[in-house]
């Protein structure tokens, strides 16, 4: 909560260091060993459906893969360096860690070989035989590539699948595509094929009706179905009463190739590759349209970050979801600030069934010092003006809490589950009460929800309350600030956020915080400040420190952002 009014650019000093103790997760150091992926722990409760997931870009083996990538980079194998000195400067040869071999090889300034009448397939096979060691296929290796599809498209570019399969199962996710023009020309190849497959990979221990069910449960479902047909041999596909589907495929993990099962789940809405040995979740995607909505990364009208844009919402928000209640936080209005999502104060899709609510600028309205740089999102002299802007506000604190929970999770902070963050999946997520107060003094709110914003930050498993509030006060003619709403800000959303963090990580052995004095409470507001800035500065959304307005006739030249 802020000590004392807030302008938009506060930037605390120091002292945030003392908050990283901790906040490394302990598993990061086990990244090195050749495991694979754990499937995330970030999902939804039953009924709602979890985010992807991809036990190749795991965050638990990234430093293992970046130590790979530095070493393919400063050693690059023969084959690799000379084909980037045929390739010229502008010559790409991008080398996937996981495989040591090339996602991507072309020339931005022309293609890789000359004009040429032969099959596009010939092309193609016989440009990777002459560089078999830079995509560490052996000529029998190339040989026996599947093409899966050609495709040609209205150029008359041809556009070749190619599969690697290792006892008639195909090999996920990897093997080759490769581009050429209508005129033989070979535009790139690109896809990290596998080098040094097995001859085998064993046989599955998981049958596909069980990798089939591992898959529903994987994404909160309830689906049942029987087996309708199985082929005996191969990829032993499956087909299900429900129209779903499995068969076996091989996955390449860190520690090596492992044997799946890829599911089609058609009710619950995914592609699964379960583990045929052990059932873990090796990848998970949605085939299925998510929500989205529209939010800016910064605040309304800013130079970095100050326009709308649609955002994806599939990792933070059920499926389909008639209200913005997601993994993370759940944002409704309370408008007579009892901290109850009333009836009404949930917020809808829009006409077009995602959050997508444009904004509304009321700087004509209210004059300066409003500005298109500086907009106002409502006018404190009109009751209910407020109202115009109302989804679209909720939608931006649903899109910065959701933001910001993944940035605090991620590395180097790591604020995760384990350590104490805010998830639906745990009953804890961000109770986020948008325009908090604003309808309890005759549709504008009363001096003591103005000017402010807060974050209630009780002990683990109990979930923490977000409430924002309108500025200015009506009531107040030499009320300073712009006519704003603190959910529409960057650095107030993150500063409130960061609350949460200080107050979960900074506790007794109970569990309690321990930033209750004057001293440990302001310490907690520098970091606030701190981890927003320190974010929005490395987005490029903060470029300098901004001066302080030091007084409210300050403010007549230099506008005050809430």
């Amino acid at each position: 909560m802020f000590s004392t009014p807030h302008r938009r650019r506060l930037i605390g000093t120091g002292a945030a260091a003392l908050l990283c103790l901790g906040l490394l997760p302990a598993a990061a150091a086990q990244a090195g060993k050749a495991e694979v992926g754990k499937a995330s722990p970030i999902g939804a409760a039953k009924g709602e459906h979890p985010g992807s997931y991809d036990a190749r870009s795991d965050k638990s083996i990234a430093p293992a893969l970046a130590a790979r990538s530095a070493l393919l980079a400063a050693k690059p194998s023969t084959g690799v360096a000379q084909l980037r000195g045929q390739l010229g400067i502008q010559g790409i040869v991008n080398i996937d860690p996981l495989t040591a071999t090339p996602r991507q090889v072309a020339r931005i300034d022309g293609f890789l070989t000359t004009k040429s009448s032969k099959s596009p397939k010939t092309i193609a096979l016989n440009y990777l035989t002459a560089h078999s060691d830079v995509f560490g296929l052996s000529a029998s290796q190339v040989s026996g590539l599947q093409l899966r599809k050609d495709y040609r498209d209205i150029s008359g570019t041809h556009h070749l699948s190619f599969q690697q399969v290792v006892g008639g199962v195909p090999v996920f996710g990897n093997g080759l595509k490769a581009h050429v023009a209508k005129d033989g020309r070979l535009i790139e190849i690109d896809g990290s094929p596998v080098a040094n497959l097995p001859s085998s990979v064993g046989a599955a221990r998981l049958s596909a009706a069980q990798a089939r069910d591992t898959a529903v449960g994987d994404a909160f479902g309830t689906s049942k179905a029987t087996v309708a047909s199985q082929q005996q041999s191969g990829t032993r596909l499956t087909k299900f009463s429900s129209g779903d589907q499995a068969q076996l495929v091989v996955f390449q993990t860190i520690a090596g190739p492992r044997l799946g099962w890829q599911t089609l789940t058609m009710r619950e809405g995914y592609i699964h590759v379960i583990d045929a040995a052990t059932g873990r979740v090796l990848f998970r995607q949605s085939i299925v349209a998510e929500d989205n909505g529209t939010a800016w990364p910064n605040y309304p009208g800013a130079a970095n970050g100050g326009t709308q844009k649609t955002v994806s919402f599939s990792n933070w928000l059920p499926k389909n979801s008639p209200r913005l209640a997601g993994f993370f936080s759940h944002v409704f209005f309370d408008l007579n600030d009892n901290n109850v999502d009333d009836p009404g104060e949930d917020i809808p899709p829009s006409s077009t069934g995602h959050f997508i609510y444009p904004f509304t600028d009321f700087s004509a309205t209210v004059g300066p010092p409003c500005s298109s740089s500086f907009q106002c999102s409502w006018d404190p002299s009109t009751a209910l003006s407020w109202q115009t802007n109302a989804r679209q506000n909720a939608t931006q604190l649903f899109f910065f809490t959701s933001n910001f929970h993944d940035h605090l999770a991620d590395s180097p902070i790591g604020f995760t589950r384990e350590a104490g963050n805010f998830e639906a999946v745990d009953d804890d997520a961000v109770q986020v009460n948008a325009l908090d107060g604003a309808n309890l003094a005759g549709g504008l709110p009363d001096p003591n929800h103005t000017d402010n914003a807060n974050m209630g930050t009780p002990p683990d498993g109990t979930p923490p309350r977000m409430q924002m509030y309108l500025f200015p006060d009506p009531s107040d003619p030499t009320d300073p600030f712009l006519a704003a709403n603190s959910g529409d800000e960057s650095d107030i959303v993150y500063h409130e956020y960061t609350h949460g963090l200080s107050n979960r990580l900074v506790i007794d052995a109970n569990g309690v915080s321990t930033l209750g004095n004057i001293q440990a409470g302001s310490m907690g507001e520098a970091w606030s400040d701190w981890y927003a800035f320190d974010y929005l500065v490395n987005q490029n959304l903060v470029t300098t420190p901004p001066r302080l307005a030091t007084s409210a006739s300050a403010t007549t030249s230099v506008p005050v952002r809430t």
